[in-house]
């Protein structure tokens, strides 16, 4: 495998509800929170870790797809793509093809000939902006 271009892409994401990533404190103290959100351990501001965002975008992806009806809840595989009623449907086989190509295959899938190899995608961490970050200093805007 040769890499051959790299493509970036950005954008906003802005929250129209509630969110939560949890932190996974396993040490539960008197008065503590039983639910703490992830935060950047030197700024101590919340973020969504690019490891969240990438698994959110593949569960979109295989659930567009129509494979996770064959999953049982795990992620797609070469071995779903072997199953009876996606390995003859050509869509399905090829949208699960090219969700392996780009997120990769677990090492399960290695003694397999239809090795997809390692992820082809990278996600970033995203951070407050610093206009939010100031609104909520200020207390203004809410």
């Amino acid at each position: 495998m040769k890499l051959i271009e790299i493509k970036k892409l950005e954008g906003t994401i802005t929250l129209k509800s509630g969110l939560h990533i949890g932190a996974g404190d396993t040490e539960m103290h008197i008065g503590g929170t039983d639910s703490p959100v992830i935060r950047h351990p030197h700024t101590r501001e919340p973020y969504i870790p690019g490891s969240s965002l990438k698994g959110k975008v593949r569960s979109l992806l295989e659930m567009e797809s129509g494979l996770m009806i064959y999953t049982d809840g795990n992620v797609v595989s070469s071995k779903i793509l072997k199953m009876e009623g996606v390995k003859d449907n050509k869509e399905l086989k090829t949208k699960g093809e090219a969700i392996l190509k780009i997120f990769g295959s677990s090492g399960a899938d290695r003694e397999d000939e239809t090795c997809f190899g390692p992820t082809r995608v990278s996600f970033a961490d995203c951070y407050l902006e610093d206009e939010w970050k100031q609104m909520a200093k200020d207390n203004s805007g809410f």
